[in-house]
């Protein structure tokens, strides 16, 4: 269990700020900053510093943080193993990409062994990541980037990223110039999702950004872009799960450039989360020999 001081430690991690800290907490501030300082004594080192009056941690705070993460997550997955013994409850994270179109088989699959009580977020990379971080996921099966110093992940697959657009549309198959793309209107993701990342990514490669399109539409259902594209509203950037999926819909490619992102188990590093990401992938392997039979 951690010390009651350490989660005094995480809070002020999240909030950054000693009189907040102290209001979340229900403690006067003066204990808050005893609390810190004891922590500082005990590692030797410097965990906050005020840069004029804006709080910022230290290396080594970021280091304590991490480590006092995984802490509060193994003493959260041990609680849940020993109150229920042999049924593990099971939390996992994806992205919506993913969730919608990659890991049916999986689901299936850990339904079949019976062996957890699964629950299933699907939600944009930055909100499974924090759900991570608070011990509200055992992992989460991300697209694209994050943090692979801080996190813990094992590689689930590699997937091709390619321009989508409808089966009848003039780019469906073919390699189209930027200028062209920027005639169309562009469907993509909110801010904080994989897909509209690394969209954003490949313009900046080529110095551009999504300014350079003629039109705009931003949504956060993907099944209202898919909608959208398939009947020509505009084109889009996906994995090329989405198109495996919908014969109604086509590929294209930027001339010159092709993107290939990998699918990752990402979870907190050094915590017990890591058997189970073992396990699971066991079961996504199984699963994807099973579908190709």
């Amino acid at each position: 269990m951690l010390d009651y001081r350490m989660e005094t430690f995480l809070t002020l991690c999240e909030v950054m700020n000693y009189s907040r800290t102290a209001k979340i907490i229900n403690l006067t501030q003066p204990a808050i900053t005893q609390h810190i300082q004891y922590l500082e004594r005990l590692y030797g080192c410097k965990l906050f510093v005020y840069d004029g009056k804006k709080l910022s941690q230290t290396r080594e705070g970021m280091m304590l943080e991490n480590y006092a993460r995984t802490e509060q997550y193994n003493n959260q997955a041990i609680k849940r193993k020993i109150n229920k013994p042999g049924i593990e409850p099971l939390k996992i994270g994806a992205t919506k990409t993913i969730g919608g179109y990659v890991i049916n088989d999986l689901i299936m699959e850990i339904g079949r062994a019976r062996d957890y009580v699964l629950t299933l977020v699907v939600d944009n990379t930055q909100r499974l990541l924090d759900m991570i971080d608070h011990s509200e996921l055992d992992f989460a099966l991300i697209e694209g980037s994050f943090e692979k110093q801080k996190y813990g992940y094992k590689l689930m697959r590699n997937e091709p990223y390619h321009g989508v657009c409808s089966c009848k549309h003039p780019f469906a198959g073919r390699k189209v110039s930027m200028d062209e793309m920027f005639g169309e209107t562009i469907i993509i993701r909110e801010a904080g999702s994989g897909t509209r990342a690394i969209f954003e990514h490949i313009l900046r490669s080529k110095n551009f950004t999504l300014n350079d399109f003629k039109h705009r539409v931003c949504l956060n259902d993907f099944r209202l872009i898919e909608e959208c594209v398939m009947n020509g509203i505009g084109i889009t950037f996906a994995y090329e799960s989405l198109t495996k999926h919908n014969p109604r819909l086509a590929n294209f490619e930027i001339t010159d450039h092709k993107v290939e992102r990998e699918f990752n188990y990402v979870y907190l590093k050094n915590s017990r989360a890591d058997e189970l990401v073992e396990s699971i992938s066991t079961m996504y392997r199984k699963s994807t020999t099973a579908t190709t039979l």
